[in-house]
């Protein structure tokens, strides 16, 4: 890819995928392995149909936590995890607890745009964001409960 392309290179996987005869956790990571090798800038871990996930409230957190543990150290690219995190005691408690030193966030930003200017100010707080997914599911990707 680096070859090819000028440009920072990062790829966005699931940990599984949750589909008859999909890809698991194991083949994921065999994939991330590959996309490190082929040459990738960073990768960007998720839980599968993380919006359903959300919507019910389950978030398999541990799991995709040790999963994201497990490739970093395994790889030598970053290795961002996302997931759902609107808490930032909770944020907070994850990186000075594992090895995982880069998070991705999207609704949290919907929901309350100033939440990392909080973050920096207070050092604590919570995003508004429900996990509803109406942001998610529109064009425009705003807040209805806000």
């Amino acid at each position: 890819m680096k070859d090819n392309l000028d440009l920072h290179i990062s790829c966005k996987i699931n940990t599984f995928d949750e589909r008859k005869n999909g890809f698991n956790s194991t083949e994921s990571f065999k994939a991330c392995k590959l996309l490190e090798k082929v040459g990738v800038d960073s990768l960007q871990l998720t839980r599968p149909l993380s919006p359903l996930y959300f919507t019910n409230k389950v978030s398999g957190e541990d799991e995709l936590i040790d999963y994201t543990s497990k490739l970093i150290d395994s790889v030598d690219i970053p290795v961002i995890v996302g997931g759902g995190f609107n808490d930032m005691i909770h944020m907070n408690e994850l990186l000075n607890s594992t090895n995982i030193e880069f998070m991705s966030m999207y609704r949290p930003f919907v929901a309350k745009e100033d939440f990392l200017n909080n973050w920096k100010i207070n050092g604590e707080g919570k995003s508004k964001c429900l996990k509803c997914n109406n942001c998610y599911r529109t064009k425009t990707s705003t807040c209805y409960h806000y």
